[in-house]
């Protein structure tokens, strides 16, 4: 049995006669020590709980006062003035931005429609020299072509020429021989 329901036991048990004003003496003892400690061990705990929200307001007052020299006006003129002041200049820098930007969009869809009129003359440009390529593959074979038929042309008048060549021999020496006849 644990040793706390053993003095529980003990002290709910009737007291033996004769000894009441004993027991209640310690029953009021124990009772005041036990406060007594229940109260300390709660102003520990409230003394950890108060130095702990003294360390925290000092460190938010070490803050505060940071806060009010990094913020404190030490010029002529108001904080927020100063601020509206340098808002306006942005908001001026930002309005002649966002003119410049649109601009250069402007200026883009300018060289972009310049760009497509450009491909498009290249497209016509390819398409022209496709032409002028097709028509050089004919004028090729034509000449082709007409090479051949004059190198055969060539070689029949050739033949022919050679023909009649020694036709003509055939026909000087006939008539040689008819001017000059041999004795």
């Amino acid at each position: 049995m644990a040793p706390w329901s053993l003095l529980a036991d003990e002290a709910l048990a009737p007291a033996p006669a004769g000894h009441d004003y004993l027991y209640a003496t310690i029953a009021t003892a124990l009772a005041t020590v036990l406060v007594a400690v229940a109260g300390g061990f709660f102003a520990w705990l409230g003394k950890r709980k108060l130095d702990s929200i003294g360390r925290s307001a000092s460190s938010a007052a070490a803050d505060a006062a940071e806060a009010r020299n990094q913020t404190a006006n030490t010029h002529e003129t108001n904080l927020r003035d100063d601020l509206d002041e340098k808002f306006r200049a942005v908001h001026t820098q930002i309005s002649g931005l966002r003119s410049d930007v649109a601009d250069v969009k402007d200026d883009v869809a300018d060289v972009k429609d310049e760009q497509r009129e450009q491909r498009r003359d290249i497209g016509g440009v390819r398409s022209e020299l496709r032409g002028v390529r097709d028509d050089a593959r004919r004028l090729s074979d034509t000449v082709d072509g007409n090479r051949e038929e004059a190198r055969r042309r060539h070689q029949v008048v050739t033949k022919r020429l050679d023909e009649q060549g020694q036709q003509l021999d055939q026909q000087g020496q006939q008539l040689d021989e008819h001017l000059h006849p041999k004795p």
